[in-house]
């Protein structure tokens, strides 16, 4: 008999129903609390066989201290961000990842940013709730007819891509897969990154946190940006220098931008945007509507199930993870 635990996830409270179906497994326990610690997780995980996870980090010694764990899955994409997989494959602890299922949603999110930015909504709306009746300094310029940069055209990327497309944007993009490889996307003009930045007036990023992305969008490539450009960041938060960015962004060399994730997840008070007019900045929020929570625990529930049908093995720690194709 499984013992299934969904360990951290403060969404599963109002989608339990969606975890039903893996009851009939086993156990099936779930927390809707972040552990404070590893000594918590542990307490809640020691004797589980599948633990679904989004937030908590899974290192050697925690996966070590597990014994009877034979599958992780995270509920999200960049799996390598939480999970030792060296240690994971060596322990023979499967570990899966949910894709696609946030897709539009962080698309739509890049859009909101972009037009958070570029029609002062914040600093509007906070002059309306202030009682002040004020138009000066805020007016924007449209979308259309401006060039949309992207770093990384993968799932995100193209879908970003296409909705700039649709509102009558240039669109070019740089990713390390060759250009023939995306059928379909022959309005997109492929270029390599300096290029991308130095023609883009928005320059939205989608890169995954792994070791040959970080730091990609460097102060050397950031000199780059046009002065009016707008700079939006839905994807890891250290494939950027923000030490940088921000000093873009105090000195006025650039017009603005939009960040839903940072290197160090909540920031602290060393975080290099705070007092900033010309950013708008989220907590990484970019997944998170209910269409997409609810596609992730419907997806998640299934891989969970089939792996446990038959035990298959095609799994995040078993494949080999594009660059940057996020």
């Amino acid at each position: 008999m499984e013992q299934i635990v969904f360990l951290d996830d403060v969404e599963c409270a109002k989608y339990q129903e969606l975890l039903e179906p893996l009851q009939r497994f086993g156990g099936l326990t779930v927390y809707t609390t972040v552990p404070k610690n590893n000594r918590e997780l542990l307490e809640r995980v020691h004797d589980a066989t599948v633990v679904c996870f989004g937030l908590s980090h899974f290192t050697k010694e925690v996966l070590s201290a597990c014994p009877d764990l034979k599958l992780l899955c995270f509920l999200g994409t960049g799996v390598w961000d939480y999970v030792d997989l060296e240690a994971a494959n060596k322990l023979r602890i499967a570990v899966m990842n949910v894709a696609d299922y946030g897709t539009n949603a962080v698309a739509e999110h890049v859009l909101a940013l972009m037009l958070a930015v570029n029609r002062h909504i914040c600093e509007a709306h906070q002059r309306v709730l202030w009682g002040i009746w004020d138009q000066s300094g805020l007016a924007g310029v449209e979308l259309a007819g401006s060039t949309l940069g992207i770093v990384g055209l993968g799932r995100i990327g193209r879908r970003v891509a296409e909705i700039g497309l649709q509102l009558g944007m240039r669109v070019c993009g740089y990713d390390n897969v060759p250009p023939q490889q995306w059928p379909g996307f022959q309005q997109i003009e492929f270029m390599s990154l300096r290029n991308v930045v130095r023609t883009a007036d928005y320059l939205t990023i989608h890169l995954p946190g792994l070791p040959e992305t970080q730091n990609v969008v460097n102060a050397d490539v950031l000199k780059l940006l046009k002065k009016d450009a707008v700079v939006i960041n839905t994807s890891r938060g250290e494939v950027l220098d923000n030490e940088f960015l921000a000093h873009l962004l105090r000195t006025g060399r650039i017009r603005g931008a939009g960040l839903d994730v940072f290197p160090t997840e909540p920031p602290g008070n060393d975080n290099p945007y705070l007092g900033l007019t010309n950013v708008v900045l989220t907590p990484h929020i970019g997944f998170a509507t209910r269409n997409a929570i609810q596609r992730l625990l419907q997806t998640a529930v299934q891989q969970i199930a089939d792996f446990l049908v038959d035990e298959q093995r095609v799994v995040v720690n078993a494949q080999e993870k594009e660059s940057i194709n996020n």
